[in-house]
């Protein structure tokens, strides 16, 4: 029965409102079927077909699935196929039951045989699973299927999905529209029934995208042993910092890309072509489309390794050469003295600075402090240790250059100099007169030293 706002619809009047919808998905290309008689898919050796092929009205025994072996349907040797009413979370419904529709129905005439969840009033179905109760995995092949109270809605084609299921985990899904005419339209498989179908243990069928109670029924279920899948290739290959070299393609697995030094790391996110195969980046384990850990870089080339695996084994390389450049950092951090005071103040854009020192200073130290890590620097030609005083620099009286030289690890310099102009000594010379002579008054005279550092003689007028 089927409840449209306060009026309940039961099925046996369907045949009076007109067509119904009917749908099938199938492997076979170019199926053409022009009458519908109880409907049998071909299929390849190697496959099985569940038909169910019963009175009218018959239910599935207490537990409500219609598993194969049950309603006139073959019991598929190694195989426990089931099929049930699910909600929305794949859960066996449990009000209701399974319920079988044939020509035999006044109000079936024309149709194939279908089974579907019926709870006598209305639809109380999310949708229907096809399950292997004991886990065993299968391929599906094909189904018929048909949205049987598409038309009293008087819709046209809803959306329903077909989703795959391995260990609850989906693998993935694909949508289709029902039928829209009386006729049987059989679908192509590889539109419907794509590769995520191969290697399963449930599919669910429900309108899609799920927000309103379906009235799915179907039958003729073509399973076959699994196929797993050699696909390792990837679909799509991101970085979180720098580009790749070239466009991604799936055939082409090794690329190149570039950082500036700042990238210290980054994260690869690889997404499969197959849901089924899994990806470690550097031997990692990583989820299919979201990001690795971070990658530490080392200065120049790095290679990241992306190793997928298909669902048979079979597996797929990728590689990544990221280069990281070196510093160009040739900045010093501070600059320090152990005589006198730098002018201006350091800054390590300020390139030219002086100090005074006064004459009986006759040598220093610089102590330089590189902004890198990466970076050298020498003290007047000679190697100094970043943060520790230079070797001693003789200072002469007046002005003296020293040059600090830092080299970036790109090997740029930038040179910093420091003139420091040590101060001329004075002399006083007081004059006194001998035994025999005499000094009117008491003068006082300063003589500098010789610019060569000579004694300096008071020879009298």
């Amino acid at each position: 029965m089927r409840m449209e706002g306060a009026l309940f619809v039961h099925r046996n009047q369907l045949g009076k409102l007109g067509f119904i919808q009917l749908l099938s998905l199938t492997l076979i290309l170019a199926l053409i079927v022009s009458v519908l008689p109880p409907f049998k898919v071909s299929y390849a050796a190697g496959t099985q077909l569940i038909h169910f092929e019963t009175a009218a009205g018959t239910n599935f025994g207490a537990d409500q699935i219609a598993s194969d072996g049950e309603g006139g349907s073959a019991d598929i040797a190694g195989y426990d196929i089931g099929v049930y009413g699910i909600d929305s979370a794949g859960v066996k419904l449990t009000t209701g039951n399974m319920y079988y529709e044939d020509s035999t129905d006044p109000s079936w005439p024309g149709y194939p045989p279908l089974i579907e969840w019926d709870t006598g009033s209305s639809p109380a179905s999310f949708g229907l699973a096809i399950k292997s109760m004991d886990g065993k995995k299968f391929k599906l092949n094909a189904l018929n299927f048909m949205d049987w109270g598409n038309y009293q809605d008087g819709l046209s084609g809803d959306t329903f999905a077909v989703e795959a299921f391995a260990g609850d985990v989906s693998l993935g899904k694909a949508t289709f529209n029902a039928n829209t005419t009386g006729n049987y339209v059989p679908l192509d498989h590889s539109a419907v029934l794509t590769s995520i179908f191969n290697n399963v243990d449930e599919v669910r069928i429900y309108r899609y995208p799920g927000s309103d109670l379906s009235y799915v029924a179907l039958n003729d279920i073509e399973i076959s042993p699994p196929v797993l899948s050699s696909n390792a290739d990837l679909s799509n290959l991101m970085l979180s910092q720098g580009t790749l070299n070239t466009t991604f393609a799936s055939g082409t697995t090794s690329y190149t890309a570039s950082v500036g030094n700042a990238t210290t790391g980054l994260t690869v996110t690889p997404t499969v072509a197959d849901v089924t195969a899994t990806v470690k980046v550097n031997d990692t384990t990583v989820t299919n489309g979201n990001a690795s850990g971070t990658i530490s870089l080392g200065v120049g080339a790095n290679t990241i390794t992306i190793l997928v695996t298909a669902e048979s084994g079979a597996t797929k390389t990728y590689t990544i050469t990221v280069t990281r450049a070196a510093s160009s950092n040739a900045d010093l951090s501070n600059l320090m003295l152990s005589e006198g005071t730098l002018n201006p103040g350091f800054g390590s854009g300020t390139t030219a600075y002086t100090a005074n020192v006064g004459s009986a200073i006759s040598s220093m130290t610089v102590t330089p402090t590189v902004a890198d890590s990466t970076a050298t620097v020498k003290v007047n030609t000679i190697g100094a240790t970043s943060g520790s005083a230079s070797d001693p620099i003789s200072l002469s009286v007046g002005s003296n250059t020293i040059t600090v030289l830092v080299k970036a690890q790109n090997g740029s310099t930038k040179a910093y100099t420091i003139t420091v102009n040590r101060a001329i000594p004075v002399y006083t010379l007081t004059y006194s007169a001998d035994a025999n002579g005499t000094i009117t008054g008491n003068k006082m005279q300063t003589v500098n030293e010789g610019d060569d550092g000579t004694a300096v003689t008071a020879v009298p007028a």
